[in-house]
């Protein structure tokens, strides 16, 4: 047997020591310009999902909990630009992109 960083090799098959599972989730409309709806495609944990939007220079502009599957989020405040958002729950981790235009 070997192991590295991210692999159990056996005689067998190689197994992933740790595959973090995925939120599924959708930003729209995208581009916004005022407001954007965040949905989770499952909403199964009542602890909530901790949301970090952080803008292309990599600074948090927001941090919020999401407690539904559904949240409507003010972004008029937010400068125009490329943003990240980074959905995390217990072993979970999500990651959307969205753009923030304003005519």
């Amino acid at each position: 047997m070997f192991i590295d960083n991210l692999f159990v090799y056996t005689s067998e098959s190689p197994e992933a020591i740790y595959s973090p599972k995925t939120i599924e989730l959708t930003i729209y409309p995208n581009p916004a310009e005022a407001l954007v709806q965040i949905e989770l495609q499952r909403y199964d944990d009542g602890g909530g999902v901790f949301l970090t939007i952080v803008d292309a220079t990599g600074r948090t502009v927001l941090n919020t909990i999401l407690n539904s599957q559904k949240m409507q989020l003010d972004v008029s405040n937010f400068g125009p630009g490329i943003y990240s958002l980074i959905a995390k729950c217990q072993d979970r981790i999500g990651v959307q992109r969205f753009v923030v235009t304003h005519q």
